[in-house]
Parts: structure tokens; sequence; C-alpha cells
């Protein structure tokens, strides 16, 4: 008698159904695993837009309703994107991957919203350091460094202003100028450090456009400075703008092109103006200004302003005593506050000596002279007849004038040529390198390269000499 089968019933493919019940699951594998997190792609979508809307500007009435219209698109191709990570494990992940791009642009967009905020900050930070204001600026966040006006936060009112002293007023100005100069260049400057490519542009634009390499080294350290001050990364110490700069030096040698106003060219000059300038107040002024800055081996910003802020740097009315002989000056003492190489704030003294035989050229008379015609008695030593502060300007236009008027080229003759003309008549008249550095207030060699270069490197004269004995040829 046959048995009865007594097989276990299939699914019609024959397979045992409890094998296919736990089969299952298996077969939904394509979907997300009970341990991953899903992705809310409406969020996501909405995070986005909202990030975008951000940094953008306020939208017309059409604007926002294409904004809208963007908006719906967008969270439907999402719908659409979340609908097919259902589908198989290798199109959930793409979709992932969709999204974790999605979310890094929408950082991005962030970041560079953040820099683009930067933009006026920059400006406001430098003119803020060089007008002594501190704190700085709390919202300048520069990608590769922390925060650099953090440094700030912690110093005391007493720690800002002793900082805020670390320049001189003038330097401070001329700092200013070089991060404006940079600024207005390179307008894409949003955040600091400066880049050391961004640098070396700036050194060719100032190399093409005429400028010393000294003058460039100048701009440099302005650029250098507040990088140093806020604690970041200074460009100026790569590599690449070192080799930029000996690169001017290389191009264009240091060679001073101002030639000297000598004793016999002032002696010119001082005659000249009678012709060149017909107003009699202006011809007095300007002989003071000129026989002064020779005989005192004066720069001429040391005694008229190049700007309106500058006019307590230079030198003052009361800063001047005459001593007179039967109400005729002798001798004149000048106090000097502010020049260039005084880093201690000490006083320095200039003594000159009434010239006996020779009043036309004496910087005492012409001076003694001017102060009794203009007649003020505080304020810069040198004012017009209303008050105002003599500009270099001024006396830069009637010092070309002049020198065109005794046949010379005015291009090769500056302001800064009397103070050279004198360390150069002091030396053809013997002078030691040792006393014309004294009276010129050099504190390096500079002078020594000056002499070297117009082949005067061997004074004879060793003792101190008083300043009227430049006449005395």
């Amino acid at each position: 008698m046959p048995r009865k089968k007594t097989s276990k019933q299939t699914d019609g493919q024959g397979m045992d159904a409890p094998s296919a019940k736990r089969r299952k699951p298996n077969q939904a594998s394509g979907a997300t695993k009970p341990d991953q997190v899903p992705i809310d792609y409406q969020k996501l979508a909405a995070e986005i837009l909202r990030q975008q809307s951000l940094h953008q500007p306020q939208s017309t009435g059409e604007e926002k309703n294409q904004e809208q219209t963007s908006a719906s698109t967008a969270i439907s191709q999402v719908n659409t994107t979340a609908s097919i990570s259902s589908q198989p494990a290798t199109s959930g992940s793409q979709a992932s991957t969709a999204g974790s791009q999605a979310s890094t642009s929408a950082t991005q967009d962030a970041t560079s919203g953040s820099q683009a905020d930067t933009t006026a900050t920059v400006s406001q930070l430098v003119s803020r350091i060089f007008e002594g204001s501190f704190p700085v600026c709390t919202s300048l966040n520069p990608p590769a460094d922390t925060n650099p006006s953090s440094q700030f936060e912690h110093l005391n009112s007493s720690a800002c202003n002793l900082l805020s002293k670390a320049l001189t007023k003038s330097s401070s100005a001329a700092y200013k100028r070089s991060w404006d100069m940079l600024v207005s260049t390179f307008p894409s400057i949003k955040f600091l450090p400066v880049s050391p490519s961004t640098l070396c542009n700036f050194i060719s634009y100032l190399f093409d456009n005429g400028y010393s390499p000294n003058s460039i080294a100048t701009h440099v350290s302005a650029i250098s400075y507040v990088h140093k001050l806020l604690g970041t990364t200074d460009p100026s110490d790569t590599f690449l703008v070192k080799k930029v700069m000996q690169g001017c030096h290389h191009s264009a040698p240091c060679k001073d092109s101002r030639l000297p106003i000598t004793g016999p060219i002032l002696h010119k000059l001082i005659q000249g103006l009678q012709c060149s300038v017909l107003n009699q107040h202006q011809r007095i002024l300007l002989k003071s200004i000129f026989l002064l800055a020779f005989n005192a081996f004066l720069r001429l910003g040391e005694v008229v302003v190049k700007a309106k802020s500058l006019a307590s740097t230079v030198i003052q009315r009361e800063d001047i005593s005459f001593t007179l002989n039967e109400n005729s000056p002798i001798e004149v003492v000048i106090v000097l506050k502010h020049f260039k190489t005084n880093k201690t704030k000490d006083l320095f003294q200039i003594h000159l000596k009434a010239l006996k035989d020779n009043n036309i050229m004496c910087p005492v008379n012409a001076l003694y002279e001017y102060v009794n015609m203009f007649g003020h008695h505080t304020g810069p030593l040198y004012q017009f007849i209303g008050g105002k502060p003599v500009p270099y300007s001024f006396v830069a236009k009637h010092l070309q004038n002049t020198i065109q008027f005794i046949g010379l080229n005015p291009a090769l003759y500056k302001g800064h040529s009397f103070r050279i003309g004198a360390a150069t008549h002091a030396a053809k008249l013997g002078f030691s390198e040792n006393s014309i550095q004294k009276m010129g207030r050099w504190n390096s060699d500079a002078i020594r390269q000056k002499l070297t270069a117009r082949g005067l490197k061997k004074p004879i004269i060793t003792s101190a000499q008083v300043r009227s004995k430049l006449w005395c040829n």
C-alpha cells in the first residue's frame, strides 16, 4: 500500500513557506537599515534656501514669486529624491551623498557671505589701529587665523594708551596712506592676512609707478606693522615677497636723483626771489625758510606742514628765542621736538650765530625780520598773515619756480635738497663726518652714503664747529 506523502506546503516555486517568510526581510535589504538615521530632505532644502536668503538683497514682488516657485520646485525635487531613496541601497547612498554636498554648499555660501561682510571691516580695522582706538573690531574672522582683533579685548586702558603712542602722528598718517593705497588698488581684499601674492602685486604696482625701492619698503613696512600687531601671518616675511623686493633694488639701484642746493646755488636762489616772487611778505617768508632749512640741516617737513593734522609737529613759534644786542639779533636758539630719528622724544637744540659780514645770507637776520613782520606768538613758526600754517606745497612750488628762474633743472631739486646741500657744503669745508652727522641728526650711515656718492669721504676738520662756519669759505 503506497505511503501518503506528507510533504510541506510550498509557495509554488518549490520553496518552503517558512523559508520564504524568513527571507522576506532580506528582499527589502535596499531600504534604510534600522541603525541608520533617515535624512529629512524637506528640512534640508528649507535650510539651504534659508541660508541663501541671508546673503541676498531684499526681493521685489516678482522676485519673491520667482523665489517661491523655485522653492516649490526645489522641495518637489527633494521629495522626488526622497522617494527614489526607497530603491536599492546604491540609489539611497547617492541621495545621501547629494544631501551632504548640498549641506556643504550651504556652509560654503555662509562662509563666503561672512568674508564679504569683512570688506569694509579691513578698512575700519586699519583706521582704528592708526587712530589709537582699541579694542578694534570683533567681527573680523579670517579663514586661516583666529580672530586677530581678539588680542585687544584683554588690554586695559593704560595698555591701549601706550599702544596708541607706539607710532608718531606722522608715521601713523604715512602708514594709513599706505593701507588706503593698498585697499584702493586691490578692492578684492576681503580679510586678513593679505596674501603674499597680493603684496607682491602691490610692490610691482608701486615700482611701475616710479616709486623708489626705499619708498616701496616703507609701504611694505606699513602692511607688515598691522599684521604683526594683530599677531597674524605677516606676508612680508615670506621668501616670495623678500625676493620681489630684492628684485626692486636690483632693477632700480638706490640712486638719489635729487641734487644738493649748495652755498652758491642758495645765494642765487635768494637773489632770484626778488624777481620770481612779487609779494613782499611771501618773499621774506620764503627767504627765511630757505636759509633756515639750509643752515640748520632741516627737513622741509620739519618747518612747514604737509597736512593740517601735522601742524603741531613742525617747529612752533615758542620754540625759538633770540639773543639781542642793541635790538639786533646775534644768535637764535631753536628747540626741535619732533624729527624723524627722535625715538626717545628728547629735545634737540640748534644754535645759529648771526653773520657779521654777509647780512643778505644770514639765517638769523632773515628769521628775525620775518617774525617781526608777521607778529604771531603761537602756533607753527611759519604762518601767513591770516594765521594759516604755510603748507609744504606752497614752498615746493615757489622753490621749483625760482630754480627754473636761475637756469637750473627744477626736476633735480626738491625740498630735501637744502639738507643734502648743507651736508655737502660742510664736507667741502672740511667738517668731519661725525660733526655733520650730529648737526644733521643722522643716526645711521646714511650721511656716509650721501657723501661717498658725491666723492666727499675725507673731511679733515675734526673739532666741533659752529654752524655759521658754513658761510666762512
